[in-house]
């Protein structure tokens, strides 16, 4: 009977689910504390089940203010192990963009298969060109639409280099060396058959009378 194979599936990301937490951080109001938003958490495969946060709503009710000049910030929280002089991972958009709810897309970058995120990317969909606010903001609304991937590091292709001209011992361009004709190589050969042909004794003309 065949041995049976264990096959051991790599997670793509860390099975510790994360933390998600958000903020309206406006220069003028300093000290903006994050509150939590949601908890992504991930599946083997590199997908995440997002559970928002009972009280993720309230950020977006307490904020009155004119937002035109606010920033819409997302965090991750650092985990238990991770070091605490580390910078955290956040993203931002300008928080006049969510008036009209867009859709959201978040992308984890990782280093490697199973590591934790490195970086944080977020996105709004849509967003005018220019990035300008709208003339009036109306009151902010918590966005609804959340899709979360994973990024990995890609490599770019490798140049296809050529091999470098010859040159001399002083570095200068040596000379192609010129490839020689047929006869130029082997005129010597010619020369002997050529003799070996006219030293070569005729017929014999007495035994050619005779018969």
């Amino acid at each position: 009977m065949l041995p049976l194979l264990a096959l051991a599936v790599v997670p793509l990301v860390a099975a510790t689910p994360l933390r998600l937490l958000h903020r309206i951080y406006d220069p003028t109001v300093p000290d903006a504390l994050f509150h939590d938003r949601a908890v992504l958490t991930p599946d083997a495969a590199g997908l995440f089940s997002v559970e928002p946060s009972p009280s993720a709503d309230t950020l977006f009710a307490q904020t009155a203010h004119d937002v035109s000049h606010a920033l819409y910030q997302l965090a991750l929280a650092p985990t238990a192990d991770a070091d605490p002089d580390a910078p955290w991972l956040i993203s931002s958009v300008r928080a006049c963009h969510l008036s009209h709810l867009p859709a959201e897309h978040i992308v984890l970058h990782l280093p490697a298969p199973g590591s934790p995120p490195t970086a944080l990317d977020y996105f709004l969909v849509p967003v005018p060109d220019d990035g300008a606010c709208p003339p009036h903001t109306p009151a902010l609304a918590a966005p609804r639409n959340l899709s979360v991937s994973v990024a990995l590091p890609t490599h770019p292709p490798l140049p296809d280099l050529r091999v470098p001209p010859p040159v001399t011992t002083e570095g200068d361009p040596a000379e192609p060396v010129v490839e020689k004709s047929f006869i130029q190589k082997y005129w010597l050969y010619i020369v002997l058959a050529l003799g070996a042909m006219l030293l070569a004794p005729g017929p014999d003309d007495s035994a050619a009378a005779g018969s």
